[in-house]
């Protein structure tokens, strides 16, 4: 997915309006969650560093995760694992940022159960050390 036209001389808030108003649902096209916007958007929000460009992150990842795990190129069948873990970070950065977010520990927990459930499949190795600090892995 391309950054829209209308949006290519737009200001970074602007972009970052458009995203945290952007839909996660398939519902209407035209204004769906936009990842090459958000690749571009969060590395400058990563290095502000006031309360406003915090929360507006929040949000991004939150959508983020959960338009990976719905709507993203990695759903079909075989590269669910990737669309999950590649949530899981998201939802795991958003705690990073928020520790007290339910959202994020919503999702997280509803994932992680969603493994309990699955014989011979288990969280991803890759972000198992971050749900162990985090609380949410033994």
């Amino acid at each position: 997915m391309t950054i829209p036209a209308k949006l290519e001389s737009a200001s970074m808030q602007e972009k970052v309006n458009y995203l945290l108003n952007s839909d996660n649902t398939d519902q209407d096209t035209s204004n769906d969650f936009n990842p090459a916007l958000f690749d571009e958007v969060v590395p400058a929000l990563e290095k502000q560093n006031d309360p406003k460009s915090k929360q507006e992150l929040v949000q991004l990842y939150l959508k983020h995760g959960i338009w990976n795990m719905y709507y993203g190129p990695y759903t079909a069948t075989a590269k669910m694992r990737l669309a999950v873990t590649v949530a899981l970070k998201d939802f795991i950065r958003v705690l990073e940022l928020d520790p007290h977010n339910q959202e994020a520990t919503r999702q997280i927990n509803q994932i992680i159960d969603v493994y309990k459930t699955m014989p011979n499949k288990s969280v991803p190795e890759e972000v198992v050390p971050d749900l162990k600090k985090l609380g949410f892995l033994q």
